[in-house]
């Protein structure tokens, strides 16, 4: 009953996840397609400034790191294939698991550090009297 119970636990937990992704969607079409009224129009121009930044810019650093961690894989594999005479599949197994596996944990990993450091609120200056007036 045990590995039931977790399972249904598991689901329900996915299914909340999702429930809140969706809520956050239906949200945001809503504020897009009413905001206006509410003095919250959305600013299409800030919109696309804020995609280019978080993703456009961020390629080059994406396809350094891919690139890095693809030579590490490559001398990785070379040195494990090489006991079984399969260098020749070194190239093969290197694309496959940084397409596959590690493509998406490493651009994740950069969108978030690049979107937090990006988007950081404005704070402004205290205003202190100058000493003398």
């Amino acid at each position: 009953m045990r590995p039931l119970e977790n399972l249904g636990r598991a689901t329900a937990h996915a299914l909340v996840g999702i429930g809140h992704a969706a809520m956050l969607f239906v949200e945001s079409l809503y504020f897009a397609a009413v905001g206006w009224r509410r003095g919250q129009p959305v600013r299409l121009r800030a919109v696309a400034e804020q995609m280019r930044q978080i993703g456009v810019d961020a390629l080059p650093i994406v396809v350094l790191l891919a690139m890095t961690i693809g030579i590490m894989l490559g001398i990785q594999f070379i040195a494990a294939l090489g006991e079984f005479g399969a260098q020749s599949q070194v190239v093969v197994a290197v694309a496959k698991s940084v397409t596959r596996e590690f493509g998406a944990l490493i651009t994740a990993i950069l969108m978030a550090g690049r979107s937090g450091s990006t988007c950081r609120p404005v704070v402004p200056r205290a205003h202190t009297p100058t000493a003398g007036r």
